[in-house]
């Protein structure tokens, strides 16, 4: 495995997007779904809701980014739309340090936090697993018919 690369947590501005498109488009679970860099990049446009990005510097190479709705349900809940890591950094806690740094933010104002996760996508269930999510179900043909959506929840750790 490669060295771990240094990287910043950065707030995802809109000069990000393009980056951001590129890898969506360019890895899955987005291929499989048929996702293009045009569709994220309007989509990221149209819906721009709070963002951290991974950097290998300040404004450096994009190693990942997760786009997260604060108050995604009823204001009760959070909600992780969108987790991508790079293929180059994945295995190197880039997707973990994103992951956990959203938390941090969220849990200060709600109590759960949601996220989807292709059915397809082993390796990422896995990792959600790992970081403490638990598997609620699956949404079946949620996206494309022919693949299914898990949901996952983390519950905030009770103060101790």
């Amino acid at each position: 495995m490669p060295p771990t690369p240094a990287f910043h947590l950065r707030p995802l501005a809109p000069h990000h997007y393009g980056d951001v498109a590129t890898l969506m488009a360019g890895s899955d679970p987005w291929v499989t779904l048929g996702v293009t860099e045009e569709h994220a990049l309007r989509s990221l446009m149209e819906h721009p809701i709070p963002g951290i990005v991974a950097e290998e510097e300040p404004g450096g190479r994009l190693l990942g980014f997760v786009r997260y709705e604060p108050r995604g349900f009823i204001g009760y809940s959070a909600y992780i739309r969108t987790v991508a890591v790079a293929p180059e950094a994945r295995g190197q806690k880039v997707g973990e340090a994103m992951v956990r740094h959203v938390e941090e933010l969220v849990f200060r104002h709600v109590p759960l936090l949601f996220l989807f996760c292709s059915s397809f996508n082993p390796r990422g269930q896995a990792f959600y697993t790992r970081l403490g999510y638990a598997r609620v179900g699956e949404v079946a043909g949620m996206i494309v018919p022919q693949h299914g959506e898990v949901l996952f929840v983390k519950r905030r750790p009770e103060a101790g």
